[in-house]
């Protein structure tokens, strides 16, 4: 499939479900284990056939649109798009403008998996539901690198990905965000409480920048919350 970097231009990236996969370190930590040696065989019983199942049900999509960004003094940020609002989250804005290119982006592991939760059953859901929120994780990482590969051809780095509800950027900006990806067309929607629908579904935005600029510095880096859990590195002074 041909791919277009212009701004504005929406593309749409296909996988396989083989493509995807939820390592066990990353499934460990997800169920709240400290490491393999923890889980039960039980528990690692019902994990091996439910990732046996997992590729036949996955339909693993993305939509994603290379855009400009103008950035308001109040800390905000808009995409280069007709309709598209100021989203206020001055921190995310700070780190998104070292970039010099950007691309905002929405991908599903499409709606079969996890299955439905079944009443009796409850290890057997809450391991299907860890492991597709690792397989959604591990299809961002792959989406992040293929757009991320797309821009080394204009020599540009990728930054860390930022996403509604992330830092301080509301959820409720959520909805405009997947309107400019046209997120509709691979089979995502909201629901009115704005959950995205298929459930394992993620979005989000990317900045691209020079070798050795500030575009891969988390936006940690001005967050003044020193107990933040998702913590990547100290404040600057």
């Amino acid at each position: 499939m041909e791919l277009d970097n212009e701004p504005g231009a929406v593309i749409f990236l296909d996988f396989e479900g083989s493509d995807i996969a939820a390592p066990e370190a990353a499934l460990m930590a997800r169920l709240g284990y400290p490491g393999p040696d923890s889980c039960s065989e039980a528990v690692r019983a019902v994990l091996t056939g439910l990732l046996e199942r997992a590729p036949a049900a996955l339909a693993p999509r993305a939509a994603a649109r290379f855009t400009g960004l103008s950035f308001s003094p109040g800390g905000g940020f808009a995409l280069d798009a007709p309709e598209s609002p100021v989203f206020k989250a001055p921190r995310v804005a700070r780190a998104l403008s070292h970039g010099s290119a950007w691309a905002v982006f929405a991908l599903t592991i499409g709606p079969a998996f996890p299955p439905p939760a079944r009443e009796r059953d409850i290890l057997a859901d809450f391991c299907a539901d860890a492991i597709g929120s690792v397989l959604a994780e591990s299809l961002a990482e792959l989406v992040e690198k293929r757009l991320g590969e797309i821009m080394a051809a204009q020599g540009l780095v990728r930054g860390f990905r930022y996403s509604p509800g992330y830092c301080d950027w509301p959820v409720s900006d959520n909805p405009a965000l997947l309107r400019a990806i046209r997120a509709e067309a691979i089979g995502i929607s909201l629901t009115a409480g704005g959950m995205m629908i298929p459930q394992k579904s993620i979005s989000g935005i990317l900045a691209f920048g020079p070798p050795g600029s500030q575009v891969a510095s988390p936006a940690c880096r001005w967050c003044p919350d020193s107990s933040c859990p998702h913590r990547r590195c100290r404040r600057a002074d």
